[in-house]
């Protein structure tokens, strides 16, 4: 029998550490596990630390029809490749491409976790600052 995999998707790799937690019990649980997002080398550094596989696919966060379909093709031929039992979208973007690719592909569990809205930043912080990965306060970046 074929190991489960999950596909775990941002639109930006900085998001990514959020889901060091995630990955390393699905890595414990005998998952094998990938992560997909914009290129650059935070994706990169994620990949080394979590020893993971990560696959590279632009997707600005702004509506932009004609990217997006490419971005959502680019997506479903990288799902189709790797197979994943389950794919785990985790920004707006990326989960809405995600959660197609994933259903063209016809991947069994398909999953999205809401956060990553700008207003939920400004919400959390009382609209000043927003918490880093460690519950540090930083610049809120929509403001």
């Amino acid at each position: 029998m074929r190991t489960p995999c999950i596909l775990h998707l941002t639109t930006v790799p900085q998001t990514l550490h959020f889901l060091s937690g995630h990955i390393q019990h699905a890595k414990r649980k005998g998952f094998e596990v990938h992560a997909l997002s914009s290129p650059g080398e935070p994706l990169d550094q994620f990949g080394r630390d979590m020893q993971i596989k990560v696959h590279l696919v632009v997707m600005p966060r702004r509506i932009t029809p004609l990217s997006d379909l490419r971005s959502l093709w680019r997506i479903a031929r990288i799902m189709r490749q790797i197979q994943p039992t389950i794919v785990d979208g985790h920004t707006p973007k990326a989960a809405l491409l995600a959660m197609m690719a994933a259903t063209l592909c016809l991947v069994p569990v398909r999953v999205y976790h809401l956060h990553g809205f700008r207003w939920q930043q400004q919400e959390a912080s009382g609209g000043d600052c927003c918490a880093g990965p460690n519950g540090q306060h930083a610049p809120c970046p929509t403001k």
